[in-house]
């Protein structure tokens, strides 16, 4: 950002977006920086923004003086949580320094160490009640909630849908939802959502009953590895498998290798014959 566009920012006044805090009036660094971290949180949990240091609430620019750019960075990073990576730099206008402190988006919820969180409310920020963050993160911070919109329902293997609803009924005998169309029984879950494009797999919806090309295409950082190790070589792995595919396939194939190498040893304990296998 250079001069030119800083007064420009700073006519518009406040907004959702930018803040403005005097240096002169604030000699306690302590108390600026706490005000600071308000204001930072603020812009975190909304849209992001800029932060102005050593101007009026009026658009007055009065300056800073015997500031420390990296100790303000550090300062703000340490109260934080998560902590706020914030981009600092002097910016002078008239012959008076103003700090500019960019602040991105966050991609979760952001607080302060003392356990505060807020928002911005047009030009203020105002507390962040519970409701408010249950709203807006309970969802955007859930990775497997997130909705592939290149999916389609032809991405949807109809034998892993199956293989869900018999492990259903295994856990649950009483639910209704196996009962359901295959269609329904996945919406029911949260894992195929009717959007304004149609119907959109989820991460979650992919990872469960997507086809395995699917998958190799939209998440293909999924995958499983199995390796097995011999007790008398345990730096070299005997055998290998490598698995792209649902995640009760995934589950199924595993208890199957498993099983495959499952010692069982018979123990006589008086009257009884115990069977013990090395992994139950």
């Amino acid at each position: 950002m250079d001069a030119s566009q800083l007064l420009e920012l700073i006519n518009q006044g406040e907004t959702l977006t930018t803040e403005f805090k005097s240096w002169v009036k604030i000699p306690d660094f302590k108390k600026l920086i706490k005000l600071c971290v308000k204001e930072i949180v603020a812009l975190s949990n909304s849209n992001g923004g800029y932060l102005l240091i050593g101007v009026e609430d009026d658009k007055t620019i009065t300056g800073c003086k015997n500031y420390d750019l990296q100790n303000i960075v550090e300062s703000i990073y340490d109260r934080t949580i998560p902590n706020i990576f914030t981009k600092a730099e002097t910016i002078r206008i008239n012959d008076k320094d103003v700090i500019v402190i960019k602040v991105e988006k966050g991609m979760q919820l952001c607080g302060t160490t003392s356990g505060e969180y807020y928002k911005r409310l047009g030009k203020n920020s105002k507390p962040y009640n519970p409701t408010g963050i249950k709203e807006d993160f309970s969802i955007s911070t859930d990775y497997s909630a997130q909705i592939i919109e290149q999916s389609t329902i032809d991405d949807i293997n109809i034998l892993e849908v199956y293989k869900l609803k018999e492990k259903l009924k295994i856990r649950d005998k009483q639910s209704t939802l196996v009962e359901l169309d295959d269609i329904s029984f996945l919406k029911d879950l949260s894992l195929l959502i009717d959007t304004n494009n149609g119907l959109k797999l989820n991460v979650a919806g992919m990872l469960f009953v997507g086809k395995e090309e699917s998958i190799k295409k939209y998440l293909p950082q999924a995958e499983c590895i199995y390796l097995h190790y011999n007790d008398n070589n345990r730096d070299e792995y005997d055998n290998r498998l490598d698995l792209k595919m649902p995640i009760i396939s995934v589950l199924d194939r595993l208890t199957e290798k498993i099983q495959d190498y499952n010692s069982l040893i018979n123990i006589q304990i008086g009257l009884f014959r115990l069977e013990i296998y090395d992994f139950s």
